[in-house]
């Protein structure tokens, strides 16, 4: 009995150690096969046993980690605070659990979500054992999709979610605050109550539009809640899918500055293109970038033709290096350089410009330049004919005091003799020429000071009718007249008939009473010429200057009246010798004027 008894005990026995073995070995086939890091320690930390998954995780073999202890895998994120906690917690026997960043053998760090336990005997520790779960990847989502949402959230760009039904989903606060409304009040409404473009008709049509993907961008109105006003967006919108439903996703940018600055620009470009000023701009190194039509029609260059050259083009070669030296120095330093400059057209013509140039700069570097220019030929001319016309003037003023106080002389001397001469009348006589010559001195003046004015009132006139009309004004004693041609004028018919009279008159005076004088036609004009000495050419270029005279009897002025009614009808007038030695005076008319044959 006693010999069953223990048999049957050691049949019990070996029946508990084999099914001890099998569960044995079928938890520990379990942990070599685990998906989780498993580490087995003693109770000071020294590694005992490392799964596979382990050895995967970490990159030490099984090997270098049995007898290392878990300080091989610090990656220096933790301080010392961290790892005294953990030691006392697992210490008095509790769990410890919470996320480690670990290092791998070859430098790399990795994170794992980790649970210590401590293995306990009769209540004593005797070792612990750590599962560990990687969870870099997540951690790395994590953070990225907080970066995102950090990223979203900030931006200073509209960023705005809305369904199929139109509903809106999300919004960032910086479309909500365009808006006039918060991310919490927008979820939930319509996407047409902040877009007017678009009613709850238009806005299937919009949303079939797209196909899933696509990214479209355009310019379309928003409006805020709060004051209801619209203002101009530029969106990108783009259609995508989510665990089956559809949405669009994009971003808005409030473009009502940059629309003000456009208009701005565009009223700006649409003055500087109509203005009557040449303007130009150029790069740093003087290359065109921009000319407006005043400037192609200053400078006869076309748009095409200055654009990538420089302002060198112009040059007439009136000014010197030291001139455009000073003119560089002066904007390269920043500052703006005003003056006249003569240039040159494309025709070769020269001009004469009142130029301003101005630097552009862009955070205080000089990017270019931009040049005013005001064409003032015109205006030059205007003040050389000016000072000529004052100097004119002030030569005339000597020449009729001298010429009035000549006879008023003669007839004061001749005064006192006619009181006392037993005969006056030979004083009288002196006296009346001193008269006679007084009044044909005014009669020309009068004549000279109606000359000052442009021919306003041209007509087409015959040169021989209004040379004939002129030869029976003047006292031509036994003169000849001969007129050569039947040509006909754009004329002041008045001014010139005195133009011929006042010829005549001087071919009386200096070819004498029996001349013959002659009309006649050039290619481009006429002449009037005599048969008398003619005039030397050392002075041909005084006579037409007012107050010349190599006549006793000559005021000096009747060749003036010829030259202002010439300059008048924008003619040509120049003296040369005649036919038969005496003088002609050859004029000439402007290309623009009318002659015919």
């Amino acid at each position: 009995m006693t010999a069953n008894t223990n048999q049957t005990d050691r049949t019990a026995q070996d029946l508990q150690t084999t099914a001890d073995s099998v569960a044995t070995t079928d938890i520990y086939s379990a942990i070599e096969n685990a998906g989780h890091a498993m580490l087995v320690t003693d109770a000071d930390g020294v590694i005992t046993y490392a799964n596979p998954t382990m050895e995967e995780i970490s990159g030490y073999d099984r090997a270098e980690l049995v007898g290392s202890t878990p300080a091989i895998l610090k990656s220096g994120e933790h301080d010392e605070e961290f790892y005294s906690q953990l030691w006392e917690t697992i210490l008095d026997g509790e769990v410890w659990q919470g996320e480690v960043i670990n290092e791998r053998k070859n430098g790399e760090r990795y994170v794992i979500d980790q649970t210590i336990s401590p293995v306990t005997e009769n209540g004593e520790v005797t070792g612990f054992v750590a599962i560990n779960r990687e969870i870099t990847e997540q951690k790395t989502r994590q953070r990225r999709r907080m970066f995102f949402e950090r990223a979203v959230e900030q931006i200073g760009t509209g960023i705005a979610a809305y369904d199929s039904d139109g509903t809106i989903t999300y919004t960032n606060p910086t479309y909500a605050g365009m808006l006039g409304a918060t991310p919490e009040s927008l979820r939930g409404d319509s996407i047409t109550l902040v877009n007017p473009e678009l009613d709850a008709n238009r806005f299937d049509e919009y949303w079939d539009s797209f196909e899933d993907g696509e990214i479209r961008r355009r310019e379309t109105l928003n409006r805020r809640l709060d004051t209801g006003e619209a203002f101009p967006v530029d969106t990108v919108t783009t259609h995508v899918t989510i665990d089956g439903e559809e949405y669009h996703v994009g971003t808005i940018q409030d473009i009502t500055e940059r629309k003000e600055r456009e208009r701005d620009l565009q009223t700006f470009r649409k003055a500087v293109e109509q203005a009557g000023h040449g303007v130009l701009v150029t790069d740093v190194d003087a290359t065109i970038e921009y000319v407006n039509p005043a400037f192609e029609e200053m400078t006869g260059y076309d748009r095409e033709e200055a654009l990538g050259n420089t302002p060198a083009m112009l040059k007439s070669g009136e000014h010197d290096r030291e001139f455009y030296r000073t003119l560089w120095e002066t904007i390269l330093d920043g500052e703006v350089w005003t003056g006249e400059i003569v240039n040159e057209r494309k025709d070769g013509r020269q001009y004469v410009i009142d130029q301003t140039i101005a630097p552009l700069t862009d955070d205080g570097e000089i990017t270019g330049f931009v040049a005013i220019n005001r064409d003032i030929t015109e205006l030059k001319e205007q003040q050389r004919e000016l000072r000529r016309q004052n100097d004119r003037l002030e030569n005339f003023g000597r020449t009729v005091a001298h010429d009035l106080r000549n006879p008023l002389n003669i007839m004061d001397a001749n005064l006192d003799v006619a009181r006392t001469a037993d005969d006056p009348s030979q004083a009288h006589a002196r006296m009346q020429e001193a008269i006679d010559r007084m009044e044909a001195l005014i009669d020309e003046l009068l004549a000279l000071a109606k000359q000052g004015k442009s021919v306003l009132d041209a007509e087409q006139a015959s040169l021989e009718a209004v040379a004939r009309a002129a030869w029976e004004t003047v006292d031509t004693q036994v003169m000849t007249l001969a007129v050569d041609s039947d040509r006909t004028l754009e004329m002041d018919r008045s001014r010139v008939q005195e133009l011929f009279a006042n010829l005549f008159r001087n071919a009386r005076e200096h070819a004498g009473p029996d001349a013959t004088v002659r009309v006649g036609a050039l290619d481009d004009g006429f002449y009037v010429e005599d048969d008398g000495p003619g005039i030397p050419p050392a002075v041909r270029d005084d006579v037409l200057t007012s107050g010349f005279t190599t006549s006793k009897d000559g005021t000096g002025f009747g060749l003036t009246i010829v030259s202002q009614i010439v300059e008048a009808h924008d003619w040509a007038i120049e003296i040369t010798d005649g036919a038969d030695g005496g003088a002609r005076f050859e004029i000439r008319c402007s290309e623009s004027q009318s002659v015919n044959q």
